[in-house]
């Protein structure tokens, strides 16, 4: 039976040398609860060696994924500046193990939120501004086959991100919204999200994270879940159009 000393040094081994924690008779399904004190011990030790806290990200906000593992309710990640990509960059994609790429929207908090009660329209007060998103998910559990604490534990499969330029804020308030991507050119589809949903993500991260004792601060960036079904990455370039804004992210072999 693996102990959190044994899954922190195997995760932490997945990620350096970029090799998936192969299936294993001998795992036993971590709780929730112990899955976020493991992520959370994960991000202590990251942050000793020079990593800051620079958000968090919305994982699993859709019931079907949620009944799928045993959830009540929405999970989160933890975001930091190491894990961001500038606008227009590349990223190696040898330093991944298995990514996908999801279009989000990000919420960027406008001031510090101490931490007391608030109700929904005190905590939507709070965004400061709407900007288009990519997150590269990328799991250390092989073939993405994980119990829910276990995907805490894995950070929710936290891997890298990119934000584009601010959005008008009426966006959060659409029914839908049409979204074109590309890779080198071609269209990966017809894409509609619905961003209304990521308000209400919104705001059960911020009680959530409040209650458990997390410091909320101005110019932190919460992802708010995929606007819809997550993409595997290839070499190329990806080129996201929404509401007359564009992001480019290129992901490239680095060997």
């Amino acid at each position: 039976m693996n102990t959190s000393k044994q899954l922190l040094n195997d995760l932490r081994r997945a990620r350096f040398d970029v090799v998936p924690i192969p299936l294993s008779e001998e795992r036993v399904a971590l709780e929730v609860g112990e899955g976020y004190h493991l992520q959370r011990q994960g991000f202590l030790e990251r942050a000793a060696h020079g990593e800051a806290l620079t958000g968090w990200k919305v994982a699993f906000s859709n019931s079907t994924a949620q009944r799928r593992l045993g959830l009540e309710e929405p999970v989160y990640g933890i975001l930091t500046d190491h894990m961001w990509v500038q606008k227009n960059g590349y990223i190696d994609a040898t330093q991944l193990i298995q990514p996908k790429l999801e279009v989000e929207l990000g919420l960027v908090i406008g001031r510090d939120m101490p931490q007391e009660e608030y109700d929904d329209l005190q905590l939507l007060d709070a965004i400061d501004c709407v900007i288009p998103a990519f997150e590269v998910a990328d799991c250390r559990w092989s073939d993405w086959r994980f119990s829910a604490g276990e995907f805490l534990a894995d950070n929710a499969a936290t891997g890298r991100y990119c934000l584009g330029d601010p959005l008008p804020s009426a966006v959060l308030h659409m029914n839908s919204v049409q979204c074109s991507l590309e890779v080198d050119g071609q269209a990966v589809g017809g894409l509609t999200g619905r961003p209304h949903v990521s308000l209400h993500n919104f705001t059960w991260l911020m009680r959530r994270l409040l209650l458990d004792g997390y410091a909320v601060r101005a110019g932190q960036v919460i992802l708010s879940g995929a606007l819809f079904a997550p993409v595997d990455v290839r070499i190329g370039i990806y080129r996201l159009q929404m509401l007359e804004t564009d992001l480019t992210l290129q992901f490239c072999d680095g060997r």
